[in-house]
């Protein structure tokens, strides 16, 4: 795995900002990732898709307000890496002035099967991403793979506004793995 970055283009990410500025969601409900997770306790979540363990992947109550819009980035990552699913769908915040640490995720067999995609939805040109010493400063509906289990990533948000990615882990069907051999 030799890349850090992998730019897979642009897509319209309005319809989410609207959501994310009508919907009152709860950004400091759930703590799993700011307390059990290396380097991002600066973090706040909204779970769309996920479980902790990535097993048993599960829809949350805030997923029905993001369905459409999942449904499409699915659809966009289908047309352009493969057929496949959203395994994993988190929303993240960073706050202004906040930092995730330097780690990687390779404490579990998911991380080494699907694509980790970032796909800013509020961001600021002070916020940069950093993926095995490469830095990249993320637009708005930007979609990034980052090789999350193989390199040492972090984030650091010097800007004077939060920053929100939608995070999605992609898996390729077995299908489509199956025509690649």
């Amino acid at each position: 795995m030799e890349y850090n970055f992998k730019y897979y283009g642009i897509i319209d990410v309005s319809k989410i900002d609207i959501l994310l500025t009508n919907t009152e969601l709860n950004w400091d409900e759930y703590t799993y990732r700011q307390t059990d997770r290396d380097g991002q306790s600066d973090t706040k979540t909204i779970p769309l898709i996920w479980s902790e363990d990535f097993v048993n992947n599960t829809v949350w109550k805030s997923y029905e307000i993001f369905k459409t819009a999942l449904n499409e980035i699915q659809n966009n990552l289908t047309h352009i890496i493969g057929e496949g699913k959203i395994e994993v769908a988190l929303l993240i915040n960073l706050p202004k002035n906040k930092k995730i640490l330097p780690h990687t995720d390779s404490g579990h067999e998911h991380f080494f099967k699907t694509k980790r995609i970032h796909i800013p939805i509020i961001t600021n040109a002070k916020c940069n991403f950093t993926v095995g010493g490469e830095t990249v400063q993320m637009k708005v509906g930007e979609m990034w793979e980052i090789n999350n289990a193989h390199k040492i990533h972090s984030v650091n948000n010097d800007g004077d506004i939060d920053r929100i990615h939608l995070l999605v882990d992609y898996q390729i069907s077995d299908k489509k793995i199956k025509t690649l051999l």
